[in-house]
Formats: structure tokens, C-alpha cells, sequence
């Protein structure tokens, strides 16, 4: 065991805690849940709201899809496959 893995901040048998999400990947998803149901709730009584809110999904998905190709050239692997297939690269 080398001098590094065996100073852990965790006590033995103890979970350690792995982020799964980025900040800008939960910010992005519950943007994307807040929208929709404002959508629901402006569908008959707010017909400016709701199209905005709809403008504002729109460009959520765009932000998502841009944000998907970039990771692909940053991390040098195809995401968009590995989102298909279900398959990714590891390390």
C-alpha cells in the first residue's frame, strides 16, 4: 500500500462520497424541471409567460447539446456515442 491510499479521510468501512454531477449539470436540470412546470402553470392563464418559458427550454436544450459536443473535443471521446451505445471510455 503506498503512503498516499493509506492516510484516508474516511474511517475504515466508511462510504466515500463520489459526485456524480457537476454544479452546472444540476443547475441545468433543475432549471429544466422549474420550466416545465411553470409551462404547466402558465399554459392557460399566462400565454406571454408561456411562451418565454418555452423560449427558455428551447434554449436550454441548445445550451445541453453545445455542451455535450464540447465536453466530447475537451475529453477527446465521442460522447454522443457513448450516450447511444451506452458505453464509455474509461480513465
Amino acid at each position: 500500500m503506498s503512503m498516499r491510499t493509506s492516510f484516508s479521510a474516511h474511517p475504515i468501512g466508511a462510504p466515500k462520497t463520489i459526485k456524480v454531477w457537476d454544479l452546472f449539470v444540476r443547475v441545468f436540470h433543475w432549471s429544466l424541471v422549474t420550466a416545465i412546470l411553470s409551462q404547466l402553470i402558465t399554459a392557460e392563464d399566462f400565454p406571454p409567460a408561456h411562451v418565454r418559458i418555452g423560449y427558455f427550454i428551447i434554449a436550454l436544450a441548445v445550451v445541453h447539446i453545445c455542451g455535450v459536443f464540447v465536453s466530447s473535443y475537451v475529453h477527446k471521446e465521442n460522447l454522443v456515442l457513448a450516450m447511444v451505445t451506452g458505453r464509455k471510455k474509461n480513465g
